[in-house]
């Protein structure tokens, strides 16, 4: 889908209202509306997350950042891929590049607690690719910190996107993540 034709649904699903439906019963306001994700007053942090390389975090990551910057959203790049530059590399995105892993290639903690930190105190959008050499230990910090917990406990909207694969990708991640013996 054409990136025009992506934004014109967008703004459309925006404008729609709940609709009373007399046949369930419903009690809600027909006339009554709710903040879509774009009016919501938090900033939402995304995260694109997948253990494989080139299974499109990268690009899936730049239409989302310019998707909202286009909806007037004010937007953050995040470019933690430890591998690569990755967002970086298109220029327009404006990236700022975050060093996941420290010398011993091992998740540097103290950074990541101060990027939580400075995510918490801020109100853009924040769209993060840590790419997939960080994937299993940003996971790990993200579950063993309880972070998404926190950050919505802090009123911060957290959306995780991974992406699923079939086919021949499917069996080679089940026998590298050990499903297969």
């Amino acid at each position: 889908m054409p990136l025009d034709e992506l934004l014109s649904a967008l703004q459309t699903a925006q404008s729609q209202t709940w609709q009373s439906d007399e046949t369930t019963g419903s009690d809600h306001n027909a006339t009554e509306t709710y903040p879509t994700p774009m009016e919501q007053r938090s900033s939402t942090i995304h995260c694109f997350l997948a253990q494989e390389g080139c299974m499109g975090k990268t690009v899936a990551s730049a239409w989302t950042a310019e998707v909202l910057r286009s909806l007037g959203r004010n937007v953050v790049v995040i470019d933690a891929d430890p591998s690569k530059d990755s967002l970086s590399q298109f220029k327009a995105l404006d990236a700022r590049k975050f060093v996941l892993l420290n010398e011993d290639d091992e998740l540097d903690t103290e950074a990541m607690d101060a990027f939580v930190q400075e995510m918490m105190e801020r109100t853009p959008d924040f769209i993060i690719d840590p790419g997939a050499a960080g994937f299993d230990r940003l996971a790990s910090y993200l579950k063993r910190d309880a972070v998404i917990d926190y950050m919505a406990e802090q009123g911060k909207n957290v959306c995780i996107h991974t992406f699923v694969v079939g086919g021949e990708r499917q069996d080679r991640l089940a026998v590298q993540g050990g499903m297969v013996k």
